[in-house]
């Protein structure tokens, strides 16, 4: 009798026995699984702690921007008790600049003097002269998220 050897690539798969066999595809199919699964939920919790960080940012730019000190500097244009307030709130808290402007979007104070007097730069034009809100993102080099807020003053 003449035999058909057609399937090379799995004939160390069929000498094994049939329940082996079974148990080898459903740990294949179980990896998969652990591994899909993983991914999702890898990925919820990445949205899930943007979505937290973002919303604690903008609650801090909203407090920042309601601050007594900081309306009056603004409405004088009083640069150097802007930039105090902000090396103040770089100093003791977490953000890593602060950038504070008018509703005209010019900035007041920004840590690169050479900015400051110049409009603010968007993606989504006439955000704050409407009186929304804008937070921007970064990716560093590093990998860490860098997180920007931005308040209608």
């Amino acid at each position: 009798m003449l035999q058909l050897n057609e399937n090379k690539q799995f004939a160390f798969f069929q000498r094994l026995a049939f329940p082996l066999r079974i148990f080898l595809l459903i740990l294949v199919f179980s990896i998969f699984v652990i591994a899909a699964l993983a991914q999702y939920f890898t990925a919820s919790f990445e949205d899930y702690l943007t979505l937290h960080v973002r919303d604690m940012a903008m609650n801090q730019a909203k407090i920042i921007a309601s601050n007594d000190s900081v309306i009056s500097a603004v409405k004088t244009r009083d640069y150097k008790r802007l930039a105090t307030i902000a090396n103040k709130l770089q100093r003791d808290t977490d953000f890593d600049y602060v950038v504070i402007g008018d509703r005209h979007s010019i900035r007041l104070y920004h840590p690169n003097p050479e900015k400051i007097g110049y409009p603010m730069q968007f993606t989504k034009q006439g955000a704050l002269e409407k009186g929304g809100e804008l937070l921007h993102y970064r990716e560093r080099v590093n990998g860490d998220g860098d997180a920007r807020q931005n308040a209608n003053l």
